[in-house]
């Protein structure tokens, strides 16, 4: 009974670090080609940052609002019908069998 709750940890671990592995792979890899997983070194460096004390929406800004004037020509042609006369024809068709 033991070996079996120390199998499934073991299992799943395991499989956890072949997908982590396998993720980092090209999707469409060519057949007779090597592949490097390569991992570069961590950068550290110190860097001087500004920021402001008071928040910037407390500060108001009024911007004069702008109008200009447009006119644009609207044609309107009023709903016409047109009606278009067709007699209908009848043939008299016999058919003798």
């Amino acid at each position: 009974m033991e070996k079996i709750y120390f199998f499934i940890p073991f299992l799943c671990a395991t499989s956890i670090c072949a997908q982590e592995y396998l993720a980092e792979l090209p999707e469409n890899t060519v057949p007779n080609k090597c592949y490097a997983k390569c991992i570069e070194p961590d950068e550290y460096k110190d860097e001087t940052v500004y920021w402001m004390n008071r928040p910037g929406f407390d500060m108001l800004e009024i911007v004069p609002a702008e109008y200009k004037n447009e006119y644009k020509k609207v044609v309107i042609i009023p709903a016409s019908y047109r009606f278009i006369y067709e007699p209908v024809e009848h043939e008299n068709i016999t058919d003798t069998l």
